[in-house]
């Protein structure tokens, strides 16, 4: 054995050692094609002091097998993401381990440090994974030791120690422990998406469970509606009721909702809007929508409906929007809509 390679193995020995002192740790190869543990949107933080709270990062879930020195990146959904994510991939070799198997998300950060998903599909879209960084939550196998059966909190003190002095795009995802209703509410004031609580003493299973919750901070605003698309499968009345919203006196569409609805709404509604129902299109859509244009009926902006939703993305349109009541206390008028 050469001089080099003799120091590149005694420098592996101690993270070996390391994972194997960890209660828990077996002497057994992870598979690399291992399932991501999943969470559990629930309304509230969770109570107790058994829980670790991370910042909800607004990205992709992005998985990490490195096997003799190499790496393979993964979607949640097992896609094979390497090649589009060389900057990552490289810094992920660098580490000094050769086998580990790590989660965590993909993520774009703006000035002020917090992810930003506009500018993460900006950055892939334009082939730019250099301005892309990889938030790691957890390790679940390092140097042929699987940690899996490891509490959480031990996994994370180990990760945190391998990711030392790494490459800047590798983030170590900090928590705090206890306090998972401050945790929320500080989220809530600093503008963040919502928070993450994992039991602290947890195992990784490999599925979804509730020891990995998410609450989500879910914003809510009025929109008028401007038409809808035709119902499909099963579903009665509609499909998705397309939005607007004011701006400088006129309609601006913001994108479409078609979750929250009973049954009892589907009618109501499905009747209202035939009542309304116009030849012409009552608002201009964006380029590329994802539903034919021939399913879309329009309507008169009378309708005001709150409805919720997790952001805004591209092209200002409602991420994730659920339909909340219909306000009929209220009209287009009294969003400054003015009909022309």
């Amino acid at each position: 054995m050469t001089r080099g390679r003799a120091s590149s193995v005694r420098s592996l020995k101690p993270w070996r050692a390391l994972a194997l002192a960890l209660p828990g740790a077996r002497v057994t190869r992870l598979s690399g094609a291992f399932a991501p543990q999943l969470l559990t949107l629930v309304p509230a933080p969770p109570t107790g002091e058994g829980w670790l709270c991370e910042t909800k990062w607004d990205g992709y879930r992005l998985l990490a097998d490195l096997e003799r020195g190499k790496v393979r990146l993964r979607s949640r959904n097992d896609l094979d993401w390497t090649a589009r994510l060389g900057h990552l991939a490289r810094a992920i070799e660098a580490l000094p381990v050769t086998s580990a198997r790590l989660d965590g998300e993909l993520v774009a950060l703006d000035a002020g440090g917090r992810s930003d998903f506009d500018a993460l599909e900006g950055a892939l879209e334009a082939h730019e994974d250099a301005r892309l960084c990889y938030a790691i939550f957890d390790l679940i196998a390092l140097q042929e030791v699987d940690l899996s059966r490891v509490p959480l909190v031990q996994r994370k003190e180990l990760l945190e120690k391998l990711l030392r002095g790494a490459d800047r795009r590798l983030i170590y995802s900090t928590h705090t422990v206890g306090h998972a209703q401050q945790a929320y509410a500080s989220a809530v004031k600093h503008d963040l998406e919502g928070i993450v609580c994992k039991r602290a003493e947890s195992s990784y299973s490999f599925r979804r469970s509730r020891d990995w919750v998410k609450v989500k901070r879910a914003l809510s605003e009025e929109f008028i509606v401007v038409g809808y698309t035709a119902p499909r499968g099963t579903r009665q009345g509609f499909g998705a009721l397309l939005l607007a919203a004011v701006e400088s006196g006129r309609l601006r569409y913001v994108g479409r909702v078609g979750t929250g609805f009973d049954s009892q709404q589907l009618q109501a509604m499905a009747q209202e809007l035939a009542r309304l129902r116009v030849g012409t299109a009552t608002v201009a859509l964006p380029r590329h929508v994802p539903f034919p244009l021939s399913s879309v009926s329009w309507v008169e902006p009378r309708l005001v409906v709150e409805v919720a939703y997790r952001g805004i993305a591209k092209l200002g349109l409602l991420r994730q929007a659920s339909f909340l009541r219909s306000r009929i206390d209220k009209s287009p008028a009294d969003m400054g809509y003015r009909p022309r």
